[in-house]
């Protein structure tokens, strides 16, 4: 029998059409949370994820778009909170590849700022949004994620810097 310590939570995760958010959002969903996912790129990923959720008989909506994007990022939050009545968990896992086989020697620097506008930037924007309802609630829980890149084992700039 799966445990539902979450049920009546609801949650946002980022970048949960594939990889890890997509791990979370469905682990969130399978202890009873609500949530809200998203994908930048994969409107089908994004639409099967949330498909498996509804059938096994949670509740998720998914919102396809850039955390970047100050609002849209707004939006997460406005829609966890219009569609299940409150946000409990944000969960900031979105995150794009660099370039292959880029490094501080060739990288471009359109590609250097959308690494940092998703990971660092996307971060902000969603916790700028949930932070002050969470606040007046009294109650939430913020999780951001963060890679070993930061540690230079990975050969990127963008992405180790964004991420760490």
């Amino acid at each position: 029998m799966k445990t539902q310590h979450l049920a009546g939570r609801n949650a946002v995760v980022t970048g949960s059409s594939m990889g890890i958010g997509r791990a979370v959002a469905l682990e969130l969903a399978r202890h009873g949370a609500n949530v809200v996912l998203n994908s930048s790129s994969s409107a089908a990923a994004l639409a099967q994820t949330v498909a498996e959720i509804t059938a096994t008989g949670g509740r998720a909506i998914g919102r396809l778009g850039s955390v970047a994007e100050y609002d849209f990022a707004g939006s997460l939050v406005a829609d966890c909170v219009g569609e299940f009545g409150a946000i409990d968990i944000l969960v900031n896992v979105a995150g794009i590849a660099e370039p292959a086989g880029s490094s501080i020697l060739d990288i471009d620097p359109a590609d250097w700022r959308r690494q940092i506008d998703v990971h660092l930037h996307g971060t902000f924007n969603t916790c700028r949004h949930a932070a002050p309802l969470m606040a007046a609630q009294k109650r939430g829980a913020i999780v951001n994620t963060a890679s070993h890149a930061l540690l230079g084992v990975f050969g990127g700039t963008g992405y180790a810097a964004g991420k760490g």
